[in-house]
C-alpha cells in the first residue's frame, strides 16, 4: 500500500462534503473506483495529524485528508494526486506524499 496526504484543509465538513461530490458511491471511507469496479483507493477525512513531521511541514496537528492506494493499483498514483488536487480547490491545504514531500 502507498498513501498520499492532503494536509491542512481548512475544514473537515467541507473536505467530507467535496468527497461526497468526488466519490459518491460510498463514504467513510470515500473509494476512487477503477473502470472495472474494483477500488484504486480509499480516502479517510481525519480531525488531526499528530505525526507528520517532514519537509515543507504545513504547521503540524490539523486535520487532513488521507489516501490510501491498493496494492493492486500500486502505479496509479495521478488518479490519486489528481482526486487530491481538486478536493485542494474547495479546502486548501498541500497535497504530498508519504516522504513528507509536495506533489
Amino acid at each position: 500500500m502507498k498513501s498520499y496526504f492532503l494536509y491542512a484543509i481548512s475544514d473537515v465538513v467541507a473536505a467530507e462534503a467535496g468527497l461526497d461530490r468526488l466519490l459518491p458511491i460510498q463514504r467513510r471511507p470515500w473509494i476512487l473506483a477503477a473502470n472495472a469496479g474494483d477500488p484504486i483507493a480509499y480516502f479517510n477525512v481525519n480531525e488531526i495529524n499528530l505525526d507528520f513531521d517532514g519537509p515543507g511541514d504545513p504547521s503540524g496537528p490539523g486535520p487532513m485528508v488521507q489516501a490510501d492506494i491498493s496494492g493492486r493499483h500500486y502505479n496509479e498514483d495521478q488518479a490519486v494526486i489528481a482526486l487530491l488536487g481538486e478536493l485542494q480547490e474547495t479546502v486548501g491545504g498541500l497535497v504530498m506524499n508519504e516522504a513528507g514531500e509536495p506533489v
